[in-house]
């Protein structure tokens, strides 16, 4: 039984009784018997996978020196041009024709200060570089919020350049 009070203001102290949830015991569980287990089909066994194919050292991640160095600078070049502090012909070395385009019109829409915080870097191929980075936004009458961004630099003519670039 459960007492809860009346809500009466002249009856304050009587309690009045409303039944509880009824508890009933749960049923036994059994293991299954030779007779339940007879009919049970055996599991066929899995196909054997290929050998797993050899790529050399790659995926490489968390890359040190001086690539690690260039991606951070050309990222936070990237931001600079997002935060209207550098325009995007002037990293025209560093970024694909399809890249200054975004970037430009990119510019165009954002505001706030862009800071990168973290990097991390990953290599699928020895001319491909794939990165990940935190980046602090701040704006003003806003507190500061954490935006991820993406990257794919790949070595071409003797340099690395920025082929695409996302920020979520």
């Amino acid at each position: 039984m459960v007492y809860t009070r009346t809500e009466s203001r002249c009856d304050r102290d009587a309690l009045v009784t409303t039944p509880g949830p009824r508890l009933v015991p749960a049923p036994r569980l059994e293991p299954p018997t030779e007779s339940r287990t007879s009919t049970v089909q055996p599991i066929p066994k899995a196909v054997p996978a290929r050998p797993p194919i050899d790529h050399g050292p790659f995926p490489m991640w968390s890359e040190n020196g001086d690539i690690r160095e260039q991606t951070w600078h050309l990222l936070a070049n990237i931001l600079e041009v997002l935060d209207h502090r550098r325009t995007a012909r002037q990293l025209r070395n560093h970024l694909s024709r399809p890249m200054i385009a975004s970037l430009e019109t990119r510019a165009k829409t954002t505001r706030g200060q862009r800071q990168l915080h973290t990097l991390h870097i990953c290599r699928p191929r020895p001319d491909v570089i794939e990165a990940c980075a935190t980046v602090w936004v701040r704006e003003p009458a806003r507190p500061p919020r954490a935006v991820a961004i993406a990257a794919r630099l790949e070595h071409r003519q003797r340099r690395w350049l920025c082929t695409a670039f996302r920020s979520m």
